[in-house]
């Protein structure tokens, strides 16, 4: 990540024009610390970096190495797990996966901006935009020969995974819509995502995924794209895979859903595809597309399903997180305390999960 230029470059300038000297700084997620490293370029006072990895001696060295050892705070904990005694000026967090916040960012941010920031401060970025667009790209594991001697549950696997992948505009069928829009300076933003919109196929080709991107404004006049026709980046496209990809005509409408849940480490991504409700459909008479319609003339969408655990089976799957990670009985407590009917119960409750699941699972 740091050899790719549109991002370092961007980073950099933001962080020149919002940092004042004397700013104290959070660089949350903190990595090699190279952004809280801008931030002593620019005039900072302070940076506290905020990183669980293993990263401090790097960071420490490229501090020192810059002569700014002394304006370095290192923090080697999950950010939220941490309280400060002071507030920041600016907060700069680089938490942007392949969709933008896959890696947490309403999540780890917005916690941040609440706790950690002035009512005054100012966050880097700022906004995060998220777009789709239906397009005729393959993922590659898709695309090759081996495709055609696949079993089907295989297949099956192949297509709920999202992919990640450069995407040729030149592929795309419809126009991007804009999915969903994070203020990160407003603080909690929400983790859950749900969305439905209408697409109009543009050009006529196959359906063969829905394709999302995004776009981080890092400060006024300073953005970061992801998009298929802007400069190349390491973050590239997410691809979801259509199971039964359709031909479709310039002029169909088609509608596309998706379901975004954080699941502690990470997004659960569910996208769909639907013909338009009678919601979304206007006044102005449009086609229908042919593949929506099976022998009987019954609506039958292409979907892009994946299933989702019942509220048991979240429980349980936190809870199971949570032993992994290294939890205790009061962290559990602290962190999960909905899990359990009877909360002085809960160390017992978590062994005699993880026995009956070993019992399930490898027959012990």
């Amino acid at each position: 990540m740091i050899e790719d230029e549109q991002r370092m470059g961007a980073f950099k300038k933001a962080i020149r024009q919002v940092v004042k000297p004397g700013d104290v700084v959070i660089d949350l997620g903190a990595g090699t610390g190279v952004l809280g490293l801008f931030a002593c370029q620019a005039g900072a006072g302070q940076v506290i970096a905020i990183e669980r990895g293993p990263l401090e001696p790097v960071a420490r060295a490229l501090y020192r190495e810059n002569g700014f050892a002394d304006r370095l705070c290192w923090i080697g904990q999950d950010s939220l797990e941490v309280d400060l005694s002071v507030r920041a000026d600016v907060l700069i967090s680089e938490t942007l996966g392949n969709l933008g916040i896959d890696e947490g960012l309403p999540v780890y941010v917005g916690d941040a901006v609440e706790r950690f920031l002035k009512p005054t401060g100012q966050c880097i970025p700022g906004r995060v935009r998220l777009y789709m667009a239906a397009t005729s790209h393959v993922p590659r594991a898709l695309a090759s020969r081996a495709d055609a001697v696949l079993h089907p549950a295989m297949r099956h696997v192949l297509v709920k995974t999202p992919w990640i992948e450069d995407v040729a505009i030149d592929k795309c069928l419809t126009p991007p819509v804009l999915v969903a829009e994070y203020e990160c300076s407003s603080g909690a933003v929400g983790t859950d995502l749900h969305f439905r919109q209408p697409m109009l196929i543009e050009k006529a080709g196959q359906l063969a995924s829905i394709v999302g991107w995004f776009e981080a404004e890092l400060c006024p006049g300073v953005t970061i794209s992801t998009a298929p026709d802007a400069p190349p980046t390491h973050w590239k496209q997410t691809v979801f895979a259509v199971q039964r990809p359709p031909a479709v005509q310039a002029g169909d409408n088609i509608s596309v859903s998706v379901q975004g849940r954080w699941l502690d480490n990470g997004f659960d991504w569910q996208v769909y595809c639907h013909p338009p409700s009678t919601e979304e459909m206007s006044t102005e008479p449009r086609l229908m597309p042919a593949w929506f319609k099976g022998s009987a003339g019954n609506l039958n969408p292409a979907s892009i399903a994946t299933w989702s655990l019942s509220q048991k089976g979240e429980q349980e799957r936190r809870l199971i997180a949570l032993i992994a990670g290294g939890a205790d009985r009061d962290t559990i407590l602290r962190l999960a305390p909905e899990i359990f009917d009877d909360p002085t119960c809960a160390a017992e409750a978590a062994q005699a999960l993880v026995s009956s699941l070993l019992v399930k699972v490898l027959r012990l």
